[in-house]
């Protein structure tokens, strides 16, 4: 469980030297708004739609799909509770301050950090198993390994 915190810990490190870089580049005048801009629509538009294509490159099983609707069906109870809770807190609030507020409610921004954590925390396992239904649960994702319960 500790290497799992110093593997997240780790990525928000790699994270924020990221953000001190386009700090400093802007800063600098290295980079402009122009070029802040193209590359936020480079990420936006090319690498995240693509990494959620890569998280959906696997072989079809069953257990993955009841996972995938109950994910479903929690966000929409999620993405529904944020709406009421938007309209309660900010419903009294003046239009144009009102709609940005509740937009901030209901759309997190957590798509630039969230996936490549993900990914990161999904590292390939090296179990020291040798059996083989063991080995192919693990190449399938499975979240915690069975044989020497450990996350991989």
């Amino acid at each position: 469980m500790i290497s799992s915190f110093l593997n997240v810990g780790s990525q928000v490190v790699v994270l924020f030297i990221l953000i001190g870089v386009g700090v400093v580049l802007t800063k600098l005048k290295i980079l402009s708004q122009s070029g802040v801009s193209s590359i936020t629509n480079l990420i936006l538009y090319v690498v995240s739609p693509c990494l959620i294509i890569n998280a959906f490159l696997r072989e079809y099983d069953s257990a993955m799909m009841k996972s995938l609707l109950t994910a479903l069906i929690a966000s929409i109870g999620i993405m529904t509770l944020s709406v009421v809770i938007a309209k309660l807190l900010f419903g009294k609030v003046d239009e144009n301050r009102g709609v940005i507020l509740k937009f901030a409610v209901v759309f997190s921004n957590c798509g630039f950090m969230s996936i490549p954590l993900q990914q990161a925390l999904q590292t390939p396992h090296t179990c020291q198993s040798t059996h083989s239904s063991h080995r192919q649960r693990l190449q399938q994702g499975s979240v915690l390994c069975h044989q020497c319960r450990s996350v991989p």
